[in-house]
């Protein structure tokens, strides 16, 4: 995004270069007054600049709200002309709308920066090794099928099998939505074979499996990112894009989860290296969880 800016910025100095010197300035500075939304200072910029005849002034002030009653004269500017002069407009506005998040950007990082400064060292070590971890063993998406998809008005229910890193794995799951995009995401334990998915999560933190087992129903919730298409009764949703969210666990990892219903495929994203070890122990039962550090 900021490269795009830096060309749009290059292409606004090269219109106004060909403009002349001292009313490009005047007419770059009135734009950009329009827009961080100081009107009066872009109609005393671009006012005598319309008057004279300055067509990209004139549909400037015609997009300005500041500039109620103010008729700019009559033009016979071609449609593609004023499709250019527009374009000019907007990327001197783009000008103006970089630097500010270039400024945005750099008060976010000196403000991480702070964050992490004064993190105990013991967390550190964790973020460090949770970055070493992720670097050796890197997590590409977990692709299932789907099979016996049970949609409704108000949800889905399938059960889902696939092999992952040389391990088998099955479960089923209920989406049922709740409030707006929010659902409650259900994930049930398939016998044995849901195990191989504990094994994948151990193998990506770098952490012993253990006694660890999937519990028989782990709750979730979930909330939908994208669908496809969109605005439709959820019967008829042909696909999925949500982030699951384990609130139940510790620090509450979390997930995204890619479902296509019509190609019956899903996929498990990662979300934040941090959250693997803790994704290890959200899967099982409540009285693991209680007596498995983290």
């Amino acid at each position: 995004m900021l490269d795009r800016f830096k060309t749009n910025i290059a292409t606004v100095a090269l219109i106004v270069g060909l403009t002349g010197g001292a009313i490009a300035g005047q007419f770059e500075d009135g734009v950009e007054a329009l827009g961080r939304g100081d009107y009066p200072t872009a109609t005393r910029l671009l006012g005598p600049l319309a008057e004279k005849g300055d067509t990209r002034a004139q549909i400037a002030l015609g997009v300005g709200p500041a500039v109620k009653g103010y008729t700019p004269p009559s033009t016979s500017v071609s449609p593609f002309g004023i499709y250019l002069i527009f374009v000019a407009i907007i990327l001197a506005v783009s000008g103006a709308t970089y630097a500010r998040l270039r400024l945005q950007i750099q008060n976010r990082r000196i403000r991480r920066d702070e964050f992490l400064r004064q993190l105990p060292p013991e967390v550190h070590a964790e973020i460090n090794h949770a970055r070493q971890i992720a670097a050796e063993r890197p997590w590409t998406p977990i692709a299932f099928k789907l099979d016996s998809i049970e949609m409704t008005d108000r949800g889905v229910r399938f059960h889902a099998n696939g092999e992952h890193l040389g391990h088998a794995f099955s479960f089923g799951l209920a989406l049922t939505m709740s409030y707006g995009p929010v659902a409650v995401c259900e994930w049930y334990r398939d016998g044995d074979a849901s195990e191989g998915l504990i094994d994948i999560l151990a193998y990506l933190a770098g952490v012993p499996r253990g006694d660890s087992h999937f519990d028989e129903l782990v709750k979730t919730s979930l909330i939908i990112l994208r669908a496809a298409p969109p605005n439709v009764p959820f019967a008829q949703v042909a696909s999925l894009r949500c982030k699951v969210f384990f609130e139940f666990t510790e620090d509450n990892p979390e997930i995204y989860l890619d479902l296509d219903f019509a190609e019956k495929t899903g996929l498990i994203r990662e979300k934040n290296p941090m959250d693997r070890k803790r994704l290890v122990y959200a899967f099982q039962a409540n009285d693991q969880r209680e007596s498995t550090p983290l």
